[in-house]
């Protein structure tokens, strides 16, 4: 038996190799900003203080009930579990058992893999879908969220497309492909410990630890409104 050939880097060309520099610079960025927490299981132990923090900061904001109607293309704000841990999610399908199919957006503004694709919106919280993060949970867990925006017509349909392809285990096409980012090959690309990221976040916005209670919500949402301006660039703000 031959072998197996030494694993060595594949160099990304073109707008391949600027998407991947974009995302390095973004994801570096992220890292320095966890304040040193290195993983996720740290992270999960220290929610429970972190909850007291938000109380007493944030309990001035609006208050409004949880929306517990949910439907296919809803864009939702997941109940918040520690300090900036905004979960944005877009629902794909609602079985009549109650189980809810959803995919996350991710922390970026440039698709990491083949696999994560650009919505076309400009909202940096709501540009990435994470299709390989895709999860089924009960309508229990997604009912403790709020609705921030719909997907239109042609977004959702695109959407629905990638996903009924990306299921199927074949190659996105062209039109689609475009929107994605570079293959992932090597065991130690900074890109498997952004997914492993990633999926912890998501596991624990699903979890029976957040913030929230009484069906409470501690920022100020309402779907005529646009997405958090706590989420965005300084630079947006009058002051």
């Amino acid at each position: 038996m031959r072998k197996l050939e030494k694993l060595r880097l594949i160099s990304p060309l073109g707008t391949d190799a600027e998407r991947l520099a974009r995302w390095l610079n973004e994801w570096s960025f992220l890292l320095a900003s966890l304040n040193g927490i290195d993983d996720m299981n740290h992270y999960e132990e220290n929610i429970d203080n972190d909850k007291a923090n938000h109380r007493d900061v944030l309990l001035g904001g609006g208050v409004a009930p949880f929306d517990c109607n949910i439907e296919i293309g809803q864009i939702r704000l997941m109940a918040p579990v520690a300090n900036e841990n905004m979960v944005f999610i877009v629902i794909i399908s609602v079985a009549e058992g109650g189980d809810v199919c959803f995919i996350p957006f991710g922390s970026l503004t440039e698709p990491a893999t083949p696999d994560e694709l650009l919505s076309g919106r400009d909202k940096d919280v709501i540009r990435i879908y994470c299709l390989w993060n895709m999860r089924v949970v009960s309508a229990t867990i997604i009912g403790k969220s709020w609705i921030v925006d719909r997907l239109d017509c042609n977004e959702l349909e695109r959407l629905l497309r990638a996903v009924n392809i990306y299921k199927s285990d074949i190659c996105l096409p062209d039109d689609l492909l475009m929107d994605t980012g570079p293959s992932l090959v090597h065991p130690e690309d900074p890109r498997r410990e952004y997914r492993n990221y990633e999926y912890n976040r998501i596991d624990l916005a699903l979890s029976d630890k957040s913030v929230v209670r009484d069906n409470m919500i501690i920022y100020d949402v309402n779907e005529n409104q646009e997405i958090l301006k706590a989420a965005e660039s300084s630079e947006s703000y009058n002051a």
